[in-house]
């Protein structure tokens, strides 16, 4: 999908889930999603959502723009069980001013892992680089593990991101696992940064010092 809108709709923009491998969103713009019957809690903008188990499920989102949504700018956390075994990767995307049009809604700029019945694969399952996410509800950056060892959680590498003027953290990574955190900045974000620096990759960010 290459230089779509979503715009005003009762739900998410844009949704894949399932058995999608090698999918492309380039280009798209999602905002002004609310959904009704959740207030607000189910609007976000792009919704990831794989099926687990061989083929490695991918799917893109290049120079993406989701903003004004009620919910998240991207969602990758699902609960649903089988789902979230995929791999998913964003960059050059932008992400803000969401989550502020109702009361219901997280407002994460992006949910780049972690779900609750997910199924972790092989390797990198999840890349987030040279993204913009800024004056959302709540987390810029999240990794959405909840700090629970039955969820499921997934390596990433986040790589060049801005995150600035949101409503908690910058950047929020609460599990240990073997991901990389490398030239990021935070700035002016109402939360402190919580990067759970054990077993990974933590250095060259704005809060390294």
């Amino acid at each position: 999908l290459d230089q779509c809108v979503s715009r005003y709709n009762d739900g998410p923009g844009f949704a894949v889930n399932g058995y999608c491998n090698e999918g492309y969103f380039i280009r798209c713009d999602s905002y002004w999603n609310a959904d009704n019957h959740d207030s607000g809690g189910f609007g976000d903008g792009f919704i990831a959502s794989h099926y687990g188990g061989d083929g490695g499920y991918h799917t893109y989102f290049q120079y993406c723009r989701a903003w004004n949504n009620s919910d998240d700018g991207f969602d990758a956390f699902i609960s649903d069980s089988g789902n979230n075994g995929g791999y998913i990767t964003w960059e050059h995307c932008w992400a803000f001013n969401n989550g502020k049009a109702t009361p219901s809604g997280n407002g994460a700029g992006i949910k780049w892992g972690g779900g609750s019945q997910g199924l972790t694969e092989s390797g990198v399952q999840r890349i987030v680089r040279y993204c913009i996410s800024a004056s959302n509800k709540a987390i810029g950056i999240d990794q959405s593990g909840s700090n629970d060892p039955s969820n499921a959680y997934f390596i990433g590498v986040l790589h060049n991101n801005f995150s600035y003027a949101n409503g908690s953290q910058g950047f929020y990574n609460d599990i240990s696992d073997a991901s990389y955190f490398r030239n990021n900045i935070s700035y002016g974000n109402t939360g402190s940064n919580w990067v759970d620096q054990t077993g990974f990759t933590d250095d060259h960010n704005s809060w390294n010092g």
